[in-house]
């Protein structure tokens, strides 16, 4: 029974090593991986610990009690916990980082006379050549023009290089009105196409 218990706290210890070496690097800003000889090392400790204790013959100069395993299966519980709570976390930073690096840039979009883009929630957009009209919500509102300072009602004609934002993503948006322009557009949007590309 004794060895039986040794072994489990052994093995507990092992586990909780482990997954406080992770916690400790995962939240520090360069990911540092232990090395081979370190994990080595301590599952050495380890080994020297239980035959140590076996060679007494059944007697230790530290006996382990059910309370001391009970303390070392909650802290690593605990671990556990944290280890999922920051691997939750790291999952949210990433999904964050490419919506991010998805709508941060740009686009350069070739359109043509008749389409139309709405925008799906708050977006910018620069006409660079050809010419646009506002299209307003079921509201009757309209863009903003950041350049003058303008609220540009539905049906407004887009000047060329004015910066303008689309508030929200409730049905706003530009129409082409031109054989073809070049807009620049940052955010997500919807293209309706007359050619059906």
């Amino acid at each position: 029974m004794r060895q039986q218990k040794k072994t489990t706290i052994a093995i507990i210890t092992i586990v909780l090593i482990m997954s406080l070496m992770f916690c400790t690097t995962a939240q520090t800003a360069d990911l540092v991986i232990a090395s081979v000889e370190y994990v080595d090392a301590k599952i050495a400790e380890v080994k020297a610990l239980i035959q140590s204790s076996g060679s007494t013959g059944g007697s230790t100069a530290n006996p382990i009690d059910n309370a001391k395993i009970i303390e070392l299966e909650t802290a690593l519980g605990n671990a556990l916990k944290e280890i999922d709570t920051l691997k939750s976390r790291m999952d949210f930073l990433d999904v964050t980082i490419r919506d991010m690096s998805d709508n941060y840039g740009m686009q350069v979009l070739h359109v043509y006379n008749g389409d139309i883009i709405y925008a799906l929630g708050t977006s910018e957009i620069i006409l660079r050549t050809g010419s646009a009209t506002v299209i307003g919500n079921e509201s009757n509102e309209g863009l903003s023009d950041i350049t003058t300072g303008e609220n540009l009602a539905p049906g407004t004609t887009l000047s060329k290089d004015h910066f303008v934002i689309i508030p929200r993503g409730d049905g706003r948006g530009i129409k082409i009105t031109s054989g073809e322009s070049f807009i620049m557009y940052r955010g997500s949007f919807s293209y309706v196409s007359v050619n059906g590309n």
